[in-house]
């Protein structure tokens, strides 16, 4: 059973405040060792799995674990003699 905030709590706009935290929600547990249907997603080399969405958590957070291989995520630019202005 997924909790649902009470309408007093409902997000009114878009970019809405985190509501007051429920101590009557449910506990979001992720288990990536066991749960074959999370989402992965592949992007440059890197694997992202989404393993709580903001829907598990009453919109509150989503947790993301990257795994990234030696070498890979972003590169930092190289040194060109040029100053940025």
């Amino acid at each position: 059973m997924k909790y649902s905030p009470p309408p007093s709590q409902q997000p009114t706009s878009q970019h809405a405040a985190i509501p007051p935290d429920d101590p009557r929600r449910l506990l979001a547990v992720a288990r990536p060792d066991e749960d074959q249907t999370l989402p992965h997603l592949g992007v440059v080399g890197d694997t992202y799995t989404i393993l709580l969405t903001g829907e598990d958590t009453a919109g509150r957070y989503t947790l993301i674990d990257m795994h990234v291989p030696p070498g890979g995520g972003l590169r930092c630019p190289e040194p060109s003699g040029q100053s940025i202005q």
